[in-house]
């Protein structure tokens, strides 16, 4: 089995070991494994964590071995989860594969049981991977109660974002998105989002006072990498409104801004980092063709030469959405 490690900043060492599964794991040939913010920023030694470590959170497979009675068959397609399951309850503090344990950026993997989804047909490994990403939207539409036809911005057309964009659509959720990048507010046109705006061009603020009549959005979504100011989030709320500061890279830059306006305008703000409790229904929503992918993925590099498709990842910097890995 080989894998791929960060052994320290902007060093990838391969190594070739040997594990076997047993009766709680199950191995599973690695097809293809996602590229997060979170990797980059671990192999940059920006992010707080333990060297070696194998990076990607997220990975579709088949699978190559699993114990009797776990409902897997050999060669079935299968996603693995970017969660560690936490011990008992408790969900408030997630841990993430790639960052808390070894990731998937291997051409085979010993996964725990409770990591490993089966994908319904019509579900590429491409799509796969975005589950986390809609799982992680769908969870802030719940935690955030946002109701049909209310106006949600979302600060940030990144792929989260973008994914949030669309789940919005298909609530019936009216959402404005807001960057600073033109090709990205293209995409998210594409995709039936009415409302765009490019934060460089525009006032974003006096936009969104103009789409809802003057009372503001109901809800505001900020991205963590949005590259955006916090206040924004604050300052395009209505009165009594909802904020969500939403992300799960360790590496985001210190988020500073003036607390004056939540007490001012009352609004309820609350921070989401994970979609553990929607998962799986982020599978049946891909299933469903609810989101769409088409061009999202930047680009896919080949597991032989990870390091240098790491090295021009990080050159090209926010230039890319997606970067995914044929392992």
């Amino acid at each position: 089995m080989k894998i791929w490690k960060i052994t320290a900043p902007n060093t990838f060492v391969m190594e070739d070991i040997q594990l076997s599964s047993n009766e709680n794991s199950v191995k599973v040939k690695i097809t293809k494994a996602a590229i997060s913010s979170s990797d980059l920023a671990i192999f940059l030694g920006k992010a707080e964590v333990n060297y070696p470590i194998v990076p990607c959170r997220i990975a579709a497979g088949l699978v190559s071995e699993a114990p009797a009675g776990s409902g897997l068959k050999k060669g079935e397609r299968v996603l693995l989860s970017p969660y560690i399951s936490p011990e008992g309850k408790n969900t408030n503090d997630i841990k993430y594969m790639g960052m808390h344990s070894n990731g998937y950026l291997s051409n085979y993997a010993i996964v725990p049981i409770e990591n490993v989804f089966q994908l319904p047909e019509g579900i590429n490994d491409e799509q796969a991977v975005f589950a986390e990403y809609i799982a992680m939207g769908n969870n802030a539409i719940t935690q955030l109660e946002i109701e049909s036809q209310e106006y949600l911005a979302i600060v940030g057309a990144n792929p989260l974002g973008l994914m949030l964009g669309q789940l919005a659509s298909y609530y019936h959720i009216i959402p404005i998105i807001i960057d600073k990048n033109e090709d990205k507010l293209a995409l998210a046109g594409s995709f039936g989002i009415s409302y765009c705006i490019n934060s460089e061009k525009q006032d974003p603020q006096q936009k969104v006072l103009e789409i809802t009549g003057g009372k503001m959005a109901d809800c505001t979504i900020f991205e963590g990498r949005s590259g955006q100011l916090p206040q924004l989030a604050f300052n395009l709320t209505a009165q009594g409104g909802r904020v969500g500061i939403i992300g799960y890279n360790n590496s985001i830059n210190k988020l500073n801004a003036d607390i004056r306006t939540i007490l001012y305008r009352q609004l309820k703000v609350i921070g989401i980092n994970n979609g553990y409790k929607d998962f799986r229904a982020a599978i049946n929503l891909l299933a469903n063709e609810v989101v769409t992918i088409d061009g999202i993925v930047s680009g896919t590099g080949e597991f032989d030469t990870v390091p240098e498709f790491f090295k021009k990842a990080v050159e090209e910097g926010d230039k890319n959405l997606k970067l995914l890995i044929n392992c």
